[in-house]
């Protein structure tokens, strides 16, 4: 994970030390909020009818005195997929029916899905999906040899950042 923010430099340091994730990010637009949050996500296969990441809005660790409940965009960029794979999907939700309907297990997911009025997104390596940063989405398990390739996917969470939360530093984690 590689939290940054939106000066040059960091841009020169993401690009010399992470060449294909400035690909990545360059391929989404215009991306030059006060923070950015890029996480990798490769996921072994689970189960396709299982939560592989509960429903959720993507949030910044609450340190260093950032308050940012959610960002003002999340973009997720499936990068593999096994040929052959079954499940996998990216669920998008509207949040007052996933608050009525909240899954209460990791088990089936894909009921628990329909009943919450989930929208599922198939994995399709090459595509990327941007939601509006408070937009509760979920990652359905997938089933596919183990030794095929793994779910790959960047996540990238845009945040804005108030006056006395400053500028985003460089922060590599993993």
């Amino acid at each position: 994970m590689i939290e940054m923010g939106s000066a040059e430099m960091h841009r020169a340091r993401l690009q010399e030390e992470q060449p294909a994730l400035a690909e990545v990010l360059n391929s989404v637009g215009d991306t030059h909020p006060d923070c950015l949050v890029i996480a990798v996500n490769e996921t072994p296969p689970t189960h396709s009818d299982s939560f592989l990441m509960m429903p959720h809005i993507d949030r910044r660790y609450l340190a260093h005195g950032f308050t940012a409940a959610a960002p003002e965009r999340t973009t997720a960029i499936m990068l593999e997929f096994p040929q052959g794979g079954v499940g996998g999907e990216f669920v998008v939700f509207d949040e007052e029916t996933l608050r009525a309907n909240t899954p209460a297990s990791r088990e089936q997911a894909r009921a628990a899905v329909a009943k919450a009025g989930g929208a599922l997104l198939p994995p399709v390596p090459g595509t990327a999906y941007v939601l509006p940063g408070a937009q509760p989405h979920a990652v359905l398990g997938y089933d596919a040899p183990f030794d095929a390739v793994w779910r790959l996917v960047v996540v990238i969470a845009e945040f804005r950042l108030s006056g006395k939360e400053g500028r985003a530093d460089w922060l590599r984690l993993g």
